[in-house]
């Protein structure tokens, strides 16, 4: 693209302790971030100007984490196959 300027966002996680669903919290915790962060308005030439814009999302990312049943049927007869 001609005469065009890109911005790039990065997201450092720190995580502490967790007890599962750790990729479903980042990515909650970054989606939240992203949609709260205001890019400075930048004039050719000049400083920033303005308090800034809100990011623009055509379509918001989603995670999704699916688990696999126990070994065994809820009633312990039969066992589940993949």
């Amino acid at each position: 693209m001609r005469a065009s300027q890109v911005w790039a966002l990065r997201c450092d996680m720190h995580v502490l302790d967790h007890g599962g669903n750790l990729v479903d919290a980042c990515m909650l915790c970054a989606l939240a971030a992203c949609l709260a962060f205001r890019r400075p308005e930048v004039l050719v030439g000049g400083g920033p100007s303005g308090t800034g814009a809100y990011l623009l999302f055509v379509h918001l990312p989603s995670c999704e984490t699916c688990t696999v049943p126990a070994a065994r049927c809820a009633g312990g007869r039969g066992t589940f196959r993949l």
